[in-house]
């Protein structure tokens, strides 16, 4: 578990080698990687995800599917889209009982199963522990390390990177708290964010308000620090917000 923690891209790379992309292709879609979460909302927006290698080795005209095209897979990456809110619902199935249902805004409607992970309590309880780890000792710890919420119960959560042509990478992170009995989950996805151990400590202190009703107050610098960092190969900076207007009250 520890290549979930350090977001060892070669170890799944590997990994994808072996399965291939069709059991991977197989899998996810059962899972509800690429479709709707099937919030209470109209004309939610979907994901996206090869219905199979033989059918996008068509519709490119091209003669072969490419080994760089599974290890892309394999990471998430590549022909393939998120929301998201699939996402969140994804990690509350993780969080759970590994039932995946569509989340609702309006209070008191059933439970609507959209997808069955099929993993065993013990497969679930591996993959917590390693977003746990994630937190106290993966890609998340030094970015959370001064986090004093983080102190009153554990938070487990993943990091990660989306690619969109003609853009710096999408920073993402997705927590649910506590670990050991979960009671929220909470996602984010800054554009050109870089990376989600930049942007991890948001959900956090949103996760800290829910818990205990204590409010973190809001750095502007430091927001617009997190948001202008660049990594080394980068000459390009995230754009500054805009501060929002004092609020003049009657």
């Amino acid at each position: 578990m520890a290549a979930i923690s350090k977001s060892c891209d070669v170890y799944f790379y590997q990994l994808g080698q072996l399965l291939g992309p069709d059991s991977i292709l197989k899998v996810a879609r059962e899972m509800g990687f690429g479709g709707r979460s099937g919030i209470d909302l109209d004309n939610e927006r979907h994901g996206s995800l090869l219905a199979s290698v033989k059918s996008y080795v068509n519709s490119r005209g091209a003669s072969t599917w490419g080994n760089g095209e599974t290890l892309n897979l394999a990471i998430g990456q590549g022909a393939h889209t998120e929301t998201l809110i699939n996402m969140v619902s994804f990690y509350a199935a993780l969080a759970g009982d590994g039932i995946k249902r569509a989340p609702h805004i309006v209070a008191g409607r059933p439970d609507v199963v959209t997808s069955d992970l099929k993993l065993s309590p013990e497969q679930l309880a591996d993959l917590r522990g390693a977003m746990v780890d994630v937190v106290n000792q993966g890609t998340a710890t030094g970015n959370l390390s001064g986090e004093a919420g983080l102190k009153q119960f554990q938070v487990a959560g993943k990091t990660g990177s989306a690619e969109v042509t003609g853009q710096k990478q999408l920073g993402w992170f997705i927590a649910f708290a506590p670990a050991d009995n979960p009671k929220i989950v909470v996602g984010i996805a800054v554009e050109e964010g870089i990376h989600g151990a930049l942007v991890a400590k948001y959900p956090v202190r949103a996760i800290v308000h829910f818990l205990t009703g204590k409010t973190v107050k809001a750095d502007f610098n430091t927001l617009t620090e997190d948001l202008t960092r660049t990594v080394a190969d980068s000459d390009t900076v995230v754009a500054r917000p805009v501060k929002p207007p004092t609020v003049r009250r009657p």
